[in-house]
């Protein structure tokens, strides 16, 4: 299936008949690409394919509270004489076992109450029966229920990474797209077959106990039907509070209000700074008024104890001249005591003069004095008293130092925090969104329970339905068909728990296989898990740990939706066409490169990407060049109020980097 041409007529914006050519001639690239500023119609064309396509069933109109008569009168273009709208697609491929260019022309008119009138038309002439059967055609062609596979808004599917929302999805995915929905419907049917076979060999009074059970069954039905609604747009509004908490969480971050959360912690932080400052100053002050203010003059006490040092040298110099000049005495008075002067001349001849003291020496023993040995210890240590605090007011200064930097960073992280009146209005949305998501969380977990008291009561009923209807069978026809009819469904429901969990294995290794290519972090997730019974997802680190989806940033988390989508539109190896609206939405620049690389230009044989003005620019607008059939931009002429298709993709001074 490829898209050939879309075709607008006073339908929202655009006031007039307004055609796009998405893709005539095969080849020549697989990409349309379309720009636009916001408000200029880009989701209406995401929004007119789905209603081409399924009208009442498409899937936006699940978080549309109006219904779809409402949502269609809103689409009326208002600036248009008549009230009336209609959008034509046209495509190219296989439906009901033919091939051909299809048609659809879905039209609408106004008044008390809308009028809708729907056409197909193969190699432009009506066909009748593709006509009338055509919502029935096109859930065999794509199924409603798994559009979004491939129409999506790229800021909107955050929500499917999370395991607990995906898994209904990913379980409608499996079960539509690889074919399970038909052994499904085939186990159904041949149920409601046996049951009717069994229903005729009842008596009168069985079987009007029969036909209550069943309208008992179908009311419980009906009302399991209206819980899982109910159930849905529960979580169409959370997912809905989730991005909106999302966006202003975001805002609020912008204006600092992560700093705003950790205001106290932040003055706290300063107090405690200013008290460790203070110490320290009451240290020094304390230090100040003892010994510390002699470092000034610590110059001369280091030469006092030179001087010391220096006395006790001389003093032991004087000892030791002392000793040697009393032994030249005695020698002296020995020699002259024997009265002989030969020896006594050679004696004096061999001595040595007399030391004296040097008159430096002198001087230093009248300038110490009376100095002696405990003084000199005294002074040593008071000088290595001296040092020590000398030493600790160096250490108190640098911490003071250091402690001041952290005190001015302090002072500046403070002076950055926004005042109340500027973060109060999103403190208090997001606070009232909390409490909105929990009443949702309250109201989900009661339709619940409701769901599951009912499936509860449809269990036993179909138990007294199987018991009324198990009475033995007379005609051995009607047996044998009943009896191979259960023996069939017990097989099919073999078959389907095979098929899913041969399916699922097959899923995780694409999931795996498609999140690795769109990822930086290629071993940020190394195995994913899909439950087979619950469809359940689970990620996991290279170090077998497990990884939950609030561990991921919202640009990865948009990534690894996009990842499941694309897998599973691998798995169903089915050709349909895809439309992303804001696809490179909340991505850093490296996620968008691996996106245009490795995701547009192979997820579809054609893919229309709407994108603003600020996504695909600079080189992810060159890099995707390759691959471009088309290109559009949508822009809104206020004169003529509506918004033209104009060839060409942006301007040169948007597509700039």
């Amino acid at each position: 299936m490829r898209f050939t041409e879309l075709v607008l007529h006073n339908f929202g914006i655009y006031k007039g008949r307004h055609t796009i050519d998405l893709g005539k001639g095969y080849g020549n690239g697989s990409v349309v690409l379309i720009g636009a500023l916001n408000g200029s119609g880009k989701t209406t064309i995401l929004e007119a394919v789905q209603l081409a396509l399924y009208g009442a069933k498409s899937p936006f109109l699940n978080s549309f509270s109006g219904g779809y008569s409402s949502y269609i009168k809103s689409s009326f273009n208002r600036f248009a004489k008549d009230e009336a709208a209609a959008i034509e697609l046209s495509f190219m491929g296989e439906l009901d076992g033919r091939f051909g260019e299809y048609k659809i022309f879905r039209t609408w008119k106004g008044g008390a109450r809308i009028h809708e009138e729907v056409q197909v038309l193969r190699y432009g002439l009506f066909e009748q029966l593709l006509s009338e059967t055509w919502s029935d055609l096109v859930e065999e062609l794509l199924p409603s229920k798994v559009a979004d596979l491939f129409f999506f808004d790229g800021e909107r599917i955050e929500s499917l990474a999370d395991p607990l929302q995906s898994a209904g999805y990913l379980k409608t995915a499996i079960n539509a797209l690889l074919g399970l929905d038909v052994v499904k419907n085939l186990e159904r049917d041949l149920g409601i077959v046996e049951r009717q076979k069994r229903k005729g060999a009842v008596n009168a009074a069985e079987r009007v106990q029969l036909e209550e059970l069943e309208e008992k069954f179908r009311v419980m039905v009906d009302n399991k039907k209206s819980l899982q609604i109910s159930i849905s747009d529960v979580d169409q509004k959370t997912a809905l509070n989730n991005q909106k908490s999302t966006d202003l969480e975001k805002q609020l971050k912008e204006l600092g209000g992560d700093l705003y959360a950790k205001r106290n912690d932040l003055h706290a932080k300063r107090a405690e700074l200013e008290k460790k400052i203070a110490e320290i100053k009451s240290d020094t002050i304390r230090e100040v008024s003892g010994i510390q203010p002699l470092s000034l003059v610590q110059s001369l006490f280091d030469d006092a104890a030179r001087l010391l040092i220096k006395k006790q040298t001389h003093l032991s110099s004087i000892a030791k001249l002392d000793a040697v000049n009393e032994y030249h005495d005695k020698l002296v008075k020995l020699f002259a005591k024997n009265g002989d002067g030969s020896a006594l001349d050679l004696l004096q001849k061999a001595l040595p003069t007399r030391p004296k003291l040097p008159k430096s020496e002198e001087a230093y023993l009248n300038l110490l004095g009376n100095m002696d040995r405990n003084r000199l210890n005294d002074s040593e240590a008071f000088c290595e008293d001296l040092r020590f605090s000398i030493s600790g007011a160096s250490n108190r200064f640098e911490m003071e130092v250091e402690l001041s930097k952290q005190l001015e960073l302090i002072d500046r992280t403070i002076a950055a925090v926004p005042n109340e009146i500027q973060v109060k209005g999103l403190i208090d949305k997001i606070s009232v969104l909390q409490v909105e998501l929990v009443e949702l969380r309250n109201e989900c977990t009661s339709y619940e329970d409701s769901l599951g008291k009912i499936e509860f009561e449809l269990e036993k009923l179909e138990k007294l339905r199987a018991a009324l209807l198990e009475k033995e069978l007379q005609d051995k026809d009607l047996k044998r068909i009943c009896d191979y009819s259960s023996k069939v469904r017990t097989v099919l429901k073999q078959f389907e728990e095979r098929l899913r969990a041969q399916n699922v294995s097959s899923l995780e290794a694409l999931v795996q296989e498609s999140f690795a290519q769109l990822m930086r972090k290629k071993s940020l997730i190394t195995k994913v898990s899909i439950c087979p019974d619950t469809c359940q997802l689970s990620l996991f680190t290279d170090e077998g740990l497990r990884l939950s989806a609030d561990q991921l940033s919202a640009g990865e988390r948009q990534l690894l939706a996009i990842a499941i989508l694309w897998a599973l539109k691998r798995a169903s190896k089915r050709d349909i066409p895809m439309m992303v609206d804001t696809p490179l939405g909340r991505l850093d620049d490296t996620h968008r490169r691996l996106l245009v690389e490795n995701y547009f230009s192979k997820v579809s044989h054609q893919i229309v990407l709407l994108s603003t003005d600020v996504e695909i620019t600079g080189e992810h607008y060159d890099n995707l060049k390759p691959w471009v059939y088309a290109e559009y931009t949508l822009e809104y002429h206020e004169d003529q109020k509506t918004t033209l298709v104009h060839s060409g993709y942006l301007n040169a001074s948007r597509r700039a980097a």
